[in-house]
């Protein structure tokens, strides 16, 4: 649901595919995002990840 809903919130306003591009390749760079397979998740995410197999 939150992806369409964020699909259509991108339609909504005029981005451009390589603006949206260009911002995820420096979400990338940062270090704040990284692909997983066909997947983007965060830092975040990923330490909570760790943090479910771990326990």
């Amino acid at each position: 649901y939150k992806t369409r809903e964020a699909g259509r919130l991108l339609e909504a306003s005029n981005l451009k595919n390589e603006d949206i591009n260009k911002a995820l390749e420096d979400l990338i760079q940062s270090g704040q995002v990284e692909k997983y397979g066909n997947y983007l998740i965060t830092a975040e995410y990923k330490i909570s990840l760790f943090n479910r197999i771990i326990d």
